[in-house]
């Protein structure tokens, strides 16, 4: 896809995390430059001069043209700091110019406007806004820059335990071979010096746990909302047993079945287990332990499964993530979850969380970003552990196709609440045993329910 048809694309999608529209140049340069900060504080994006909010294109007049476009490159190299350096060309998008202003990620964050100053003048992107940073953000950011991660700083008021340490190895030893005090230093859990071993924040973590909001909230409700619980528990303590108690509430507030092979049985879980875990392991590697009294947050629903962790993904957005793109917020965290099995490569495990679900015959999670959180929903179809499910499933498709028999496999899968793989085989089994008839072809088809003699 060319430029102009990529940036044609971009103005049906409307404005997003990466893209903003300006009618025309504004008279307050300021207005535009909160963006470009924004944009380099985070995952890039791109201005369009001459798209009003709507995305009509109004365009820019040909005989200002070139004097605007220098206007704002000017604006930009001059009034940020670090110095942003933009790509900005002309496209042609319906017989009209139209100005692109595109902004990368920035590699040495925080970047802010001069005039505003550091505290005042940085800026972030929530949804499609650009919103001042707060304190916790500006500090996410001052990291980003030094290429250091919250895990790996060094937590001084916290006094190494020689017994507390050696609690850790052998508990971390439990899983894929014996580790040593040394691969402990080595993953950065705690730092060898001169006088004796320094706590890390991500020691702090895994051991004692001070930091009161780094906790795990989970909930059972009755029903689609939140109105009424039927159960609730807050996970403090060790992130390892967070990871472990969190896993067990959602497997016990969700329906489990079985199968039998060779008389031995296997649980068959609604959601995949390892979906879950991946999940709730993702939750708490990449949260931004820096955002003050936000816990990570385990909602259970009727129909969802909802696992939210604070802070948006670091310099990629939800696209980048199913694409396979990492960037670990904490490093060392990662490397010890990763030493014991918790997740087996970096980059992968969003999509293993959808490949999961797929054979399961689940409709593909959700995977939700913006500026306070990332979301991982699944939705819950507890029918396909029913030992009815088979019948009960085809009666469903049969009293849908029975209201509207013109309704394609897709349509129908909505409608019953079948998922797409059950309804093709149930359907073409019903076919077989002439309960259900197609009319016409393929492409265009009906269906009809066949009388019975």
């Amino acid at each position: 896809m060319d430029v102009a048809a990529q940036i044609v694309e971009d103005i049906k999608r409307g404005e997003t995390k990466k893209l903003e529209f300006k009618g025309m140049l504004p008279e307050n340069h300021v207005k535009f430059l909160k963006t470009a900060v924004a944009f380099s504080n985070g995952i890039g994006g791109k201005i369009l001069f001459g798209v009003n909010d709507d995305g009509t294109v109004a365009g820019i007049p040909d005989e200002t043209i070139f004097a605007i476009k220098d206007s704002i490159t000017n604006s930009v190299i001059d009034s940020c700091e670090p110095q942003i350096v933009p790509d900005i060309f002309i496209v042609t998008v319906d017989g009209k110019s139209v100005i692109v202003l595109q902004v990368s990620p920035g590699l040495n964050c925080p970047y802010y406007l001069k005039s505003e100053g550091r505290i005042r003048g940085t800026y972030i992107r929530v949804g499609a806004t650009s919103v001042l940073a707060r304190r916790e953000n500006l500090k996410a950011l001052e990291l980003r820059g030094n290429k250091v991660s919250f895990d790996s700083l060094e937590r001084p008021s916290m006094k190494v335990d020689d017994d507390v340490l050696e609690t850790l190895r052998e508990y971390l030893s439990q899983y894929k071979g014996e580790k040593t005090l040394g691969n402990l230093i080595a993953m950065g859990v705690v730092k060898d010096t001169s006088s004796g071993y320094i706590a890390t924040n991500a020691y702090a973590l895994l051991t004692a746990n001070p930091f009161k909001y780094a906790t795990v909230k989970c909930a059972r409700f009755r029903g689609t909302d939140d109105t009424v619980f039927v159960d609730r528990k807050e996970f403090d303590g060790s992130i390892l047993d967070q990871a472990t108690d969190a896993l067990d509430f959602i497997i016990n507030h969700i329906n489990v079945g079985a199968k039998i092979d060779d008389l031995v049985r296997e649980d068959i879980f609604e959601i995949p287990k390892d979906a879950l875990r991946e999940a709730v392991v993702n939750a708490l590697i990449h949260r931004d332990y820096l955002l003050e009294g936000r816990s990570i947050t385990i909602f259970i629903f009727d129909d969802r499964v909802e696992i939210e962790s604070p802070g948006q993904p670091l310099g990629i957005d939800a696209d980048d993530i199913l694409s396979g793109r990492s960037v670990v917020r904490n490093e060392v965290i990662a490397a010890v979850f990763k030493s014991i099995g918790l997740f087996e490569s970096y980059g992968t495990g969003i999509r293993r969380i959808v490949k999961s679900c797929k054979a399961a015959g689940l409709p593909e999670p959700q995977f939700i970003e913006d500026g306070e959180y990332f979301k991982v929903l699944f939705r819950r179809n507890p029918t396909l552990l029913n030992p009815k499910t088979k019948r009960d499933q085809a009666d469903a498709i049969i009293h849908v196709i029975a209201d509207n028999g013109s309704l394609s496999q897709a349509q129908i899968s909505n409608a019953s609440g079948v998922p797409l793989s059950r309804v093709k085989k149930i359907m073409a089994e019903l076919q077989k045993e002439g309960v259900i008839e197609r009319i016409g072809s393929r492409r265009d088809a009906s269906w009809k329910i066949c009388e019975r003699s």
